[in-house]
């Protein structure tokens, strides 16, 4: 067995972030979009960071370059090692299917709050704990997902998703500063909405207004966009999403 680094930072104590990417037909999807927010998480909690777009581009076609599928997901963890860094690579099968996207996500609201204060929040930390926690207690409830509200009552993000919902034809999502990680999809059909002169309104979200929405979807980078058709007990309806999702081609 080896012995860590006396500061090996990023396994002991989770020091570390990371970004999951959408590998379709062996492309790496958004990957501009990821590099970003991974740089600059490193560069905001102090995470050395040496690799430029084009070496980064290079890491992921040389790890799809192992990999036999031709749909796929490949993760980059970057942990704090002393003063310096270490990335690796992990990579997992993408489960999702048509069914998936037919059939939609069931959700709950956890009792859980999220801490809009904690920097942590804010980026793709290794601390998932929390979130998995959640979501494990969700499934075994019957759910999909699981949606946290912050300190002050407002609506924040899911475990692994950030949220649209859609009242009287205006689109909707948490602000920022409610306490959310910024998801590569969730700018991608915010800038995709834009272009086809849909704005999507970013507000401080009550449990109310999300509950009296007409249509709800989640995205994340693996799954795009999902429909939501239940969130504890009370059904949704998913006409206008459907519609968004094929113009937008998402």
């Amino acid at each position: 067995m080896e012995r860590l680094e006396r500061y090996e930072d990023g396994f002991l104590y989770g020091f570390g972030v990371f970004e999951t990417v959408k590998v379709e037909k062996r492309v790496p999807k958004e990957l501009k979009r990821h590099y970003i927010r991974i740089k600059n998480s490193c560069l905001k909690l102090k995470i050395d960071f040496k690799i430029d777009y084009e070496k980064f581009e290079t890491l992921f076609s040389n790890e799809i370059e192992k990999v036999e599928w031709e749909n796929f997901i490949l993760r980059i963890s970057i942990i704090k090692s002393g003063d310096s860094s270490k990335y690796f690579f992990t990579i997992r099968e993408n489960k999702n299917s048509e069914k998936t996207y037919e059939i939609g996500y069931r959700v709950t609201i956890s009792n859980l709050v999220r801490d809009e204060n904690s920097e942590l929040v804010y980026h793709k930390s290794l601390n998932y704990f929390e979130n998995l926690l959640s979501l494990e207690k969700a499934k075994l409830n019957g759910y999909d997902e699981v949606l946290f509200f912050n300190t002050k009552g407002f609506l924040a993000e899911g475990s692994k998703t950030n949220i649209f919902l859609i009242r009287d034809r205006v689109i909707y999502t948490p602000k920022i500063e409610s306490g959310l990680l910024a998801g590569v999809m969730r700018a991608k059909v915010i800038e995709e909405l834009g272009k086809i002169g849909i704005k999507v309104e970013e507000r401080e979200i009550t449990k109310d207004f999300l509950l009296n929405s007409d249509e709800i979807f989640l995205t994340n980078a693996i799954i795009g966009v999902i429909k939501v058709t239940e969130i504890d007990g009370k059904k949704y309806k998913s006409n206008m999403i459907g519609k968004i999702k094929g113009e937008i081609g998402l």
